[in-house]
């Protein structure tokens, strides 16, 4: 699902299926438009579902009261591995990097506003991620975030 604006009423309709669910185990939610207020409604949710283990929710504007949920839900649900920001998974800084390069290679793909507001976001999320700890993220963090500045300067010129 990630890029795609689920909107309020798609998340509702996410959020209710996932609470019954019992196959689901990852769940992609990255550039999808969650917002703070959409946060409730997932730690509800996913108090009850017990089938995921990964929730990946980066490059959404959850907020700090967002932020807040997720560790309660955490908290809650110890065996679910929630990612909600950038920098906190190495394989999904790796994967955008990829994404990037494929980008750089595949101009026409800019062609698309999309993946230029993708890529914003992406940048957003790099930016409020703040101090990473782990050497290794925060190298690829700020590689990401260098190939995407760079990416998006050839476009406006």
């Amino acid at each position: 699902m990630c890029g795609n604006n689920l909107g309020p009423e798609g998340v509702l309709e996410l959020w209710n299926a996932l609470e019954h669910n019992t196959t689901v185990e990852e769940l992609y939610l990255d550039i999808t438009g969650i917002t703070e207020r959409g946060t409730e409604n997932i730690v509800n949710c996913l108090s009850k579902n017990t089938s995921l283990k990964t929730l990946t929710i980066v490059g959404n504007d959850i907020g700090e009261e967002g932020r807040r949920r997720l560790r309660q839900l955490q908290q809650c649900r110890p065996e679910l591995r929630i990612i909600a920001n950038f920098v906190d998974d190495i394989g999904l800084l790796q994967a955008y990097l990829d994404w990037v390069e494929e980008i750089q290679a595949d101009r026409d793909q800019m062609e698309s506003v999309k993946n230029a507001d993708a890529l914003l976001s992406v940048l957003r999320g790099l930016q409020v991620a703040g101090e990473v700890h782990k050497a290794e993220n925060a190298n690829k963090a700020k590689e990401l975030q260098m190939k995407i500045t760079q990416l998006l300067e050839t476009i406006k010129g």
